[in-house]
């Protein structure tokens, strides 16, 4: 992680790292979903576990748990080697497109 992903303090931002997950999270469905869908998110929790500091790789990574036909549940991870940064649970509504 480099400078714009850093706050002050000079860890991974908060919102950098939960707009990262919540892509993940996004990127994990996609295959999921017909050429006539798109999924937005209607609920993400996020739970801020362990900063990230200068220089470190965060690895994000994402499963889907579940797909109906209008929902997505997606669970996504951040790390740091072994070292657990955050999580997130997203449910994502899945739409028809016009």
């Amino acid at each position: 992680m480099r400078d714009l992903a850093l706050n002050p303090g000079g860890t991974l931002h908060a919102g950098a790292l939960g707009a990262i997950l919540e892509l993940q999270g996004f990127l994990t469905l996609l295959p999921e979903l017909a050429d006539d869908e798109h999924a937005v998110t209607h609920h993400i929790s996020t739970q801020l576990l362990s900063p990230g500091q200068r220089d470190e790789e965060v690895l994000v990574t994402a499963v889907l748990e579940r797909r109906t036909r209008r929902l997505g549940f997606v669970s996504a991870t951040a790390t740091v080697g072994d070292r657990l940064v955050a999580r997130s649970q997203i449910t994502k509504s899945v739409i028809a497109l016009r």
